[in-house]
């Protein structure tokens, strides 16, 4: 074998190596994609269920909610404050939640999930008050979009307050 034949041989394992450590670089860094994505979604949804169960977090939260549930009118101007918070809470999770879905990053049945829990919420008198009020300052695609779906039929989504008994009750 000349020493020409073994240079050959060089080039031709030498592109196999560059080949195969390409293969392993694209894996790693489809996998590295693949786990920020699922933090992502992770993020999302955490944020969202965080802001539906800090409605109730504390007992003054609790309160102020359920009185704000059944009109704003109810409430004074400091708690109407503190509705508000609670409410925006709710829209910025649900829009993260939204987004995710429209980059396909999250699937229909965790979306469906979500927009049923949030629109059963919206759906309460108090929770519909103040969306009314304030839905001009979402993005118009969100706006549209949870209109459209709280007032489809089809939906077939009832509002917190008739499917849950102690939202019913002052």
């Amino acid at each position: 074998m000349t020493v020409e034949n073994l240079a050959y041989i060089a080039e031709i394992v030498s592109g196999i190596v560059v080949a195969a450590t390409l293969l392993i670089l694209v894996f790693q860094v489809r996998q590295s994609a693949r786990r920020q994505q699922v933090e992502a979604i992770s993020v999302g949804v955490n944020d969202f269920v965080r802001a539906v169960v800090s409605i109730t977090g504390t007992r003054e939260r609790a309160e102020n909610f359920l009185a704000g549930a059944h009109g704003l009118e109810s409430l004074s101007s400091v708690d109407q404050a503190r509705f508000h918070s609670s409410m925006l809470d709710l829209v910025a999770g649900f829009d993260q939640i939204f987004n995710q879905h429209q980059s396909k990053l999250l699937d229909e049945d965790h979306f469906l999930a979500a927009q049923r829990t949030f629109i059963s919420i919206l759906k309460i008198p108090g929770a519909q008050q103040w969306w009314d009020s304030f839905k001009h300052n979402p993005p118009r695609i969100l706006v549209e979009h949870i209109d459209s779906v709280a007032s489809d039929p089809e939906m077939e989504i009832r509002g917190a307050h008739e499917v849950i008994p102690w939202l019913a009750s002052r």
